[in-house]
């Protein structure tokens, strides 16, 4: 099976109602520079994923300081996601996964992209998949 390299409207995670749910619900752990909070229900189809990033307004007060940041983490997720369907796609469940950036300075789009690595390995592993 091919996999696209792109983050579309069908992959994030833009419901309040799941947003919610994810915080109520669901399980963290943390990869500096994130904190990951995931969580995994069945599902219909052939396993999906709603993902989101978040960074906050407290640590970073210029809007384009935070916009940067969640556009590292976009794309260093875009360019690894695939890890992590390859082996998704057998299970028939969803996964709602939310991406906290905690640090409190701007870090390098290479830095970022090898947590990400870490993290969506992560990720696999506590998920048992």
């Amino acid at each position: 099976m091919t996999y696209h390299y792109t983050f579309g409207k069908d992959e994030r995670l833009t419901s309040k109602k799941s947003i919610s749910l994810l915080f109520e619900r669901g399980e963290s752990f943390v990869v500096y520079p994130f904190r990951i909070v995931y969580l995994v229900y069945p599902s219909e189809n052939n396993g999906s994923v709603k993902a989101g990033v978040t960074v906050s307004k407290k640590r970073f007060k210029k809007a384009a300081n935070r916009n940067r940041i969640k556009r590292q983490i976009k794309e260093a997720y875009r360019k690894n996601k695939h890890i992590f369907y390859e082996q998704l796609h057998q299970k028939n469940c969803t996964v709602i996964i939310m991406f906290i950036f905690v640090a409190d300075r701007c870090l390098s789009s290479q830095f970022i992209e090898n947590k990400m690595e870490k993290t969506i390995s992560n990720l696999s592993k506590s998920l048992d998949i």
